[in-house]
């Protein structure tokens, strides 16, 4: 098999949910060109991310606080930085729905990158699956590792991210101290709800279905946001 197939698997799932989003958002669309830019910083982001946890990989017995705590602290402050530095003041920031958008663009780079590392490990034969899909040759295992990834991981990234970026898009047009405490709790959220979903994926894998509820909770809760976000833009325009 190609080395550019598992590379190019790895790109799918998060090119495929940043164009669900962006048709959910097209009331309010996000420059085109910024997200593009957003994407490829999401993709950079996995440098300073991979140094920042490196050392907890090599000095940890247990990686249960790397996964847990280490990478969910530093991948989603890390995004947040991004879209807070990059883009909170520009002028073309024009709507709280961007806010999200701005977040989950970002996520789903890192996410992409982050997949094609995992994708690319076990094209390599660096994971070791046997347990838990049972007899499957090598390019089964990584179909099964592209499925799960594309329906549990990368959404993830997204959804965590827009727990916190709906409150830094609202706190942009809000009072500052309000806003300030929204997207703070927002992005604590984004970190435990992250780091609990590590451990499950990681220390429970049997617990597959509790993942996807949670996940479903959550796109229903982000879907529920963006239509109120709508909703209030339909009403100031009429």
């Amino acid at each position: 098999m190609n080395i550019l197939i598992p590379i190019g698997l790895g790109l799918i799932p998060g090119i495929f949910w940043l164009w669900l989003f962006y048709y959910k958002c097209r009331v309010a669309p996000a420059p085109k060109s910024v997200l593009v830019r957003l994407f490829v910083w999401g993709i950079l982001l996995a440098i300073p991310v991979v140094l920042l946890q490196m050392p907890f990989f090599y000095l940890l017995k247990s990686h249960l606080f790397l996964f847990t705590v280490v990478a969910p602290l530093t991948e989603e402050y890390g995004k947040y930085f991004i879209v807070r530095r990059s883009l909170y003041r520009r002028a073309d920031f024009t709507e709280p729905m961007q806010g999200m958008m701005y977040a989950v663009t970002v996520s789903l780079g890192f996410a992409s990158i982050e997949n094609i590392f995992y994708l690319l490990a076990t094209y390599l034969e660096r994971h070791d699956f046997t347990g838990l899909v049972g007899q499957l040759n090598r390019y089964e295992i990584l179909l099964f590792v592209f499925a799960v990834r594309a329906l549990l991981s990368v959404p993830a990234h997204a959804l965590w991210a827009g727990l916190w970026g709906y409150p830094l898009g609202v706190a942009k047009f809000s009072a500052q101290e309000v806003g300030k405490k929204w997207v703070r709790n927002g992005l604590i959220v984004a970190i435990i709800g992250h780091g609990l979903f590590n451990w499950m994926l990681v220390f429970a894998p049997g617990a597959a279905v509790v993942l996807l509820l949670l996940i479903g909770w959550g796109w229903r809760r982000i879907s529920r946001r963006m239509q109120g976000a709508i909703a209030r833009r339909t009403e100031g325009d009429r």
